[in-house]
Order: structure tokens, then sequence, then C-alpha cells
């Protein structure tokens, strides 16, 4: 069985920014594309007439902003118990109250780039290849480094979950999820046969949630899909297609961000729009939230939802976690 490797782990300046340059190349192309179709008078899928594309926020929203948390560098957060708030980014941690207040802040021995809930008040913070866990006092608990999905390619972690005993970890260089026990003891791998090289995963931005009933969610960003996993790796489901439309995911790989409730409802965060969506457990959105109140030129939104049924987004481009009621009656409360 692999184990855990100790030791420091490479510069996660490096492996960014490679990622980035395929990233905006990508972009780039896809930008020549949307030029080319205005130019030859091609129709969105909303139609509408010559060059046309459809309002990407024309659907339903209720919600309301109930509170606005201005955070420091911030790259992922995570609700714990009592809805405690931490917001990892930088080299280091924040632990807010439910209402935004700062309880208090503690360093990283490593960039921290996401973060996950544990036991006991505890969290687990990882970034590039390195994991930790920390008490809810800011005092490290217990500290490792992953192993490369596959031999050459150095693990860059943008996302993080926990299921009782097992940890997964989301990495964009490997294009998989990696399961570990909290030990350090590797498991499986999840989503790296979902293709050649794994799942389609662009841009540094790959998320991974653990839902109510043991199962696992990601984002399949390349294929504008939403999958349900098994914790062995089996794929269970997915949903999700390319567009700019409501209902749709836009832009050249999206959702980034997801978050889950407890019912089965899922949340999304699309870069690039700032568009945050509300959805069914099989894909049907149900309404959009804070339509036109996040940054349409973030690039690494998140999303979490709290025990009162609010919905939290994550804005980095402006320093802030939004939070809101998503409104229709569905949680929310102030």
């Amino acid at each position: 069985m692999r184990r855990r490797v100790d030791g420091c782990g490479g510069p996660l300046r490096g492996r960014e920014s490679g990622f980035m340059n395929r990233h905006w190349q990508l972009c780039a192309g896809l930008l020549a594309l949307l030029v080319l179709s205005l130019s030859c008078g091609e129709q969105g899928e909303g139609g509408g007439g010559r060059g046309s594309f459809p309002d990407p926020f024309a659907f339903r929203d209720d919600s309301r902003l109930l509170l606005t948390i201005p955070v420091d560098e911030p790259i992922d957060m995570a609700v714990g118990e009592e809805d405690g708030i931490l917001c990892v980014g930088g080299r280091g941690a924040r632990l807010f109250d439910r209402e935004g207040k700062v309880i208090r802040s503690w360093l990283c021995p490593f960039p921290p780039r996401a973060v996950t809930p544990g036991a006991g008040g505890t969290f687990w913070i990882a970034g590039a290849d390195r994991v930790g866990r920390w008490s809810a006092a800011g005092e490290e608990l217990a500290q490792w480094q992953l192993a490369p999905a596959r031999e050459g390619v150095e693990p860059l972690v943008t996302g993080l979950a926990r299921v009782g005993a097992s940890l997964f970890f989301a990495d964009a260089a490997g294009r998989c999820v990696h399961r570990y026990a909290v030990d350090g003891d590797f498991i499986n791998l999840v989503g790296e046969d979902a293709g050649p090289k794994g799942l389609m995963i662009p841009s540094p931005y790959f998320s991974v949630c653990a839902a109510a009933d043991g199962t696992l969610w990601l984002t399949h960003t390349g294929m504008h899909r939403v999958c349900r996993y098994s914790l062995d790796g089996s794929l269970l489901g997915q949903w999700g297609r390319r567009g700019m439309g409501p209902g749709a995911f836009g832009g050249c790989c999206n959702p980034v961000g997801l978050a889950l409730f407890p019912d089965g409802r899922v949340v999304t965060a699309e870069k690039g729009l700032g568009r945050i969506s509300l959805y069914t457990g099989e894909g049907e959105l149900l309404a959009l939230v804070g339509s036109r109140r996040v940054s349409r030129s973030a690039r690494g939104l998140k999303v979490a939802v709290d025990s009162k049924g609010r919905i939290l987004v994550l804005d980095p481009p402006v320093g802030k976690i939004l939070v809101f009621a998503p409104g229709g009656g569905q949680g929310g409360e102030e």
C-alpha cells in the first residue's frame, strides 16, 4: 500500500504557473471561436437575432444578501462546528464566527489552498502536496505529504473533503481525486480512469464535496459537468452541459465551486460569469443566488452552506465572503 511521503513539498508557484499558461492558451482559443461565431452571425442558445447570446442571469433569483465578511488573500473556506467559518489563503488561516467576527488566526507551514472540517471541531488544510490538521485554537495536530497520482506529476490540491475516516483531495495537476485515511495511508484514486489522463481539468480550479449519503461529488470542469462517485471510485451519475444560459455551465471550464445541502440540493459557482446556481441533485435548476453581486472576473469562486441553510460565496478578487439566504422558503435564517 502506498503511504504518505514525509518531508517538504515542492513549490506551489511553479506548478500553478504552468497550469495558468495552459489555461489562458485554452481561453484564447475559445475567445477566437467566439469572435468567429459573432462575425458569422450565429445565434446563441437563446436565439434573438444576429450574434445574440442568452442572458446568463435570466432566471428566478429571490435570494437576499445577509452578510458581507472582509477577508485577506482568500483562496478557500469551510464551515465547521457552530457554523464557524475558516478561510485560508496567503500563508495562513482565519476563523470567523457565523456572524463574521474574527475568532483567531494562525500561520501555516505551507501556502494553503483547500480546507474542510474535521472531527471534534478541527480543520484539515491542504496546499500543493501538503496536508495538515489543526484545532480550532490554531494548534497543529498532524502534517504529511501526498504521493503523486502519476509518475512525474506533482500534486496540486485545490479541493478537500472528508467522509468519516477518509480524506479526499482534488488534484488539479493529477486530474483526479486522491483518497487517504486520516492517518496518511493511501486508499484509492477517484476519476483517474475518466479519460486517457484522467478527468479533463484545464485550470487549477477543481472542487470535491462529500454528500450526506456518503457519496463523493466533484466538478468535471473541462466537460462542464458535476459528477457523483462512490468512495471506491465508481461513477454513479453526472449531469451538466456547456452553455451561457441559466442551467448550463459557461466558459472553458466550469463549474469551479461546489457545495451540497444535506437534503441533496447542489450549489455551483462559475468563474468568468460570477454565477451562483442552486440545483436539485438530479441537475434541475431551481434558482440563481446573488445575481450580479459576485465578481464576474473571479476565477477561484468557492461556495459553502451552513446549518441555517445559508449559502456562502467566497469572492477572491474583492476579498469578501458573501452570505445569502437562497430565498423561496429554502432556508437562510437571519
